[in-house]
């Protein structure tokens, strides 16, 4: 084999790897945010089981029932843009920690017994538009 081929194959073998740590480290949801989501599922009471998906994982990567997210290619993180927890039998409050996800466009918790009113953290959501 000729000693070019070797070459070419070691310089494959060399950055093969680098280019599957820069997608693994792309795609997870903004630490910031995981928190955020943790200290609103701790505020809420799902009776219904809903929440079950809303583990120690990556929310935005395993599909965590009812957040949907997108890629920010800014700080290559994924950000969660939709919050739709829609008539899932949930009570307990708001957590104020929802104003912190900066990507927010929906935050909808129709249908559910919520009390309290709605945290004012809320207003710093500049991209929401359905609330």
């Amino acid at each position: 084999m000729p000693r070019w081929r070797f070459s070419l194959i070691g310089i494959i073998l060399v950055l093969l790897p680098c280019h599957f740590l820069q997608l693994a480290s792309a795609q997870i949801t903004h630490p910031l945010e995981v928190n955020a989501l943790q200290a609103v599922r701790r505020a809420l009471k799902d009776t219904g089981k809903n929440l079950n998906s809303w583990k120690k994982t990556d929310p935005c990567v395993s599909n965590w029932t009812g957040v949907i997210c997108l890629m920010d290619p800014n700080d290559g993180h994924l950000h969660v843009q939709e919050l739709r927890l829609l008539n899932m039998k949930l009570s307990g409050k708001l957590a104020p920690s929802l104003g912190l996800f900066s990507h927010m466009t929906v935050l909808n918790f129709m249908w559910n017994n919520l009390t309290g009113s709605i945290p004012k953290e809320i207003g710093n959501l500049i991209t929401l538009k359905l609330l």
